[in-house]
């Protein structure tokens, strides 16, 4: 009996040491004849070799050290210079870094993206056409507007409007008219990697209250910060700001306006807090010795529901209103609002699509206190 006991100890770690060896060996062999993914390769092998010589204190080091390898590859394939990109894209599709705040104008979004949904009156159709053959590099697409309303559609209760994008590259342009005379333009231009040149225009030849206004932005994307100058109508007004992520969920930032010639210089400041769905806005700013506050919430309770309410309180007038969004998983893409706000008005929005590449929505709202509604359709066919 003993004697079994011996020989079978003597062969179980001689098979022991002959596993490690025949690992090391195979390891070693790929290291130096393969890439690193025969080398994931063999560390599996030799795993489920040690497995079956009952070595597992060894495979399972060897799995947690193949762990670590896997998640070290899944971020080199999102890292650039050391620096680790997330889902987030800028207007050219390139990943902004994970720890990138966002832009400045954009704190709050999330709420805005629930609350702020189309509410027109009358009949809009829109169409989208790409001409030629599009490619990464360049495409060019043509749009067709037609409002049949009142509102903002001037006193002949109807527009049409003209625009043409073009992308070429890392340049975009944007360009539009009506029948009102109204032209629009809009140019973003990568300078370089993070830094973004921005410019926009709008003439109006037979509105006296509205003016015309020309606007130049440059914008740049740290790691963790981002910052922006802006300047309109040729210095009328002067626009620094800037926004830092300091935690994984808290954000800060500030904005300083000068307008040179009315001598006011307004002073904005903002604070987000982001977490698991949850995400805290607050804006606070302070202009000819007032101060405004604006405060947003809102919680995307899961893939297809979301909600928000933000108030607004001014010297002048204080204005709340709470919303929800719900996204449907089906063929239809379907997608509805609501929301209900403090001016007594209550509002909704349906849309779907009928076809592929075809959508239609209607939408609604109550007007309470005016004892007055509004209601449209919306119909919007494209191939971009």
């Amino acid at each position: 009996m003993r004697r079994s006991i011996r020989k079978f100890s003597r062969n179980f770690r001689t098979g022991v040491e002959a596993s490690k060896q025949k690992c090391k060996g195979l390891v070693q062999r790929v290291s130096e004849r393969t890439s690193p993914e025969g080398l994931f390769k063999a560390i599996i092998g030799g795993g489920f070799l040690l497995y079956s010589t009952g070595y597992g204190d060894v495979a399972r080091a060897s799995e947690g050290f193949l762990d670590d390898l896997i998640v070290s590859e899944s971020r080199v394939e999102k890292t650039d210079g050391g620096v680790e990109f997330g889902d987030d894209r800028d207007e050219f599709g390139n990943r902004l870094p994970k720890n990138n705040p966002g832009r400045f104008d954009m704190v709050g979004r999330e709420s805005k993206e629930v609350l702020a949904f189309d509410i027109s009156d009358g009949l809009r159709v829109s169409t989208q056409m790409q001409l030629g053959m599009p490619t990464a590099e360049k495409a060019f697409i043509t749009n067709h507007i037609f409002w049949l309303g009142t509102q903002n559609a001037g006193t002949d209760k109807g527009s049409y409007e003209f625009q043409t994008i073009l992308q070429s590259g890392k340049f975009v342009m944007i360009g539009g008219i009506d029948t009102l005379k109204r032209l629009t333009g809009r140019v973003v231009s990568m300078l370089a990697k993070g830094t973004m040149l921005k410019s926009q225009f709008q003439i109006v030849p037979n509105d006296e209250k509205v003016p015309d206004s020309i606007i130049v932005k440059l914008e740049q994307a740290g790691s963790d910060w981002s910052a922006a100058a802006e300047s309109s109508n040729i210095l009328e007004s002067l626009s620094l700001s800037y926004l830092q992520k300091l935690t994984k969920s808290v954000s800060l930032g500030a904005q300083y306006t000068v307008f040179p010639l009315y001598g006011i210089a307004p002073l904005t400041c903002v604070g987000r807090y982001k977490q698991n769905g949850h995400t805290m806005c607050a804006n606070v700013s302070w202009m000819q010795n007032q101060m405004n506050v604006q405060l947003a919430y809102a919680r995307k309770v899961d893939k297809h529901f979301s909600l928000a309410t933000e108030t607004v309180l001014t010297a002048q007038k204080s204005h709340s209103a709470v919303g929800l969004k719900y996204d449907f998983l089906n063929d239809s893409k379907s997608r509805y609002f609501a929301s209900f706000d403090s001016d007594m008005n209550t509002s909704v929005h349906y849309s779907e699509e009928v076809v592929p590449m075809c959508r239609i929505g209607v939408c609604g709202q109550i007007q309470h206190a005016k004892n007055d509604y509004v209601f449209g359709m919306q119909f919007s066919m494209g191939e971009g």
